[in-house]
């Protein structure tokens, strides 16, 4: 029997280890969805969540309440009879199969009662919850996606993430300041334009300063003048691009 108990103490453990294997990897999957929102475009999705967080959690609550309403009328009406509405949580079981367009109950048809207890759950769940929960989730997206398009600072994620490297490899090349405490100083100097002679402000020797103005030229987000004036000037209050 000491073998027994070996090889059972064993099995716990090894539950016990895949349960915290599955807890880590959903841990490490909800950074991972998270960290999608580092940047405009691929955190369209952790952005619709957020923005529609609000009317998700209702709709949840309205849809559980729904459902729980369904089960415990079918489980009192059918239960006695048939297997699949046995008990609350086979109704349960039943309904989210019919949710899914999976089988509908066997033998349904043969009774008037089940025909309407089907249909009604079928319009009220699927076309009338269902179109909600879309319509929710559409305007979600809808929201964010025009604070995408109203947003001047970003380009494609790969385009992004080319410039930042670029301008980190420049900047530790050319000894450039940290873009937050040259934002910060910048606006500090309460003026409409900012110029490369600002820049000499600084710290920033002659190469440094013509650098990292024509590198921060590029972006349109930072620029108030039109192309054709000379000097490319700055608005201060668009520094928080840096």
């Amino acid at each position: 029997f000491a073998a027994v108990d070996n090889f059972r103490y064993q099995l716990e453990i090894q539950n016990a280890v895949n349960t915290i294997a599955v807890i880590i990897l959903f841990v490490l999957l909800f950074r991972i969805f998270a960290g999608t929102a580092m940047h405009p475009h691929t955190g369209v999705l952790v952005g619709t969540v957020m923005t529609a967080f609000l009317d998700l959690h209702h709709f949840f609550i309205l849809f559980m309440l729904i459902n729980c309403l369904f089960a415990f009328t079918a489980t009192w009406v059918f239960g006695p009879e048939r297997i699949d509405f046995q008990d609350f949580r086979s109704s349960l079981n039943t309904q989210f199969s019919m949710l899914l367009g999976m089988d509908l109950p066997e033998g349904y048809d043969e009774d008037p009662l089940l025909v309407a207890y089907v249909v009604s759950c079928t319009v009220i769940i699927f076309f009338f919850m269902l179109n909600f929960l879309l319509a929710v989730v559409v305007e979600g997206y809808m929201k964010v996606r025009e604070q995408i398009q109203l947003n001047e600072a970003e380009f494609e994620f790969f385009t992004d993430l080319f410039f930042t490297l670029e301008a980190k490899v420049k900047g530790v090349m050319n000894n450039w300041p940290r873009k937050r405490d040259l934002a910060v100083k910048l606006r500090r100097m309460f003026v409409k334009r900012i110029c490369a002679t600002h820049l000499r402000v600084q710290g920033l020797d002659v190469k440094g300063t013509v650098d990292m103005f024509n590198h921060y030229a590029r972006y349109k987000a930072l620029q108030c003048a039109p192309p054709e004036w000379k000097g490319a000037f700055y608005n201060y209050d668009r520094t928080d691009h840096l």
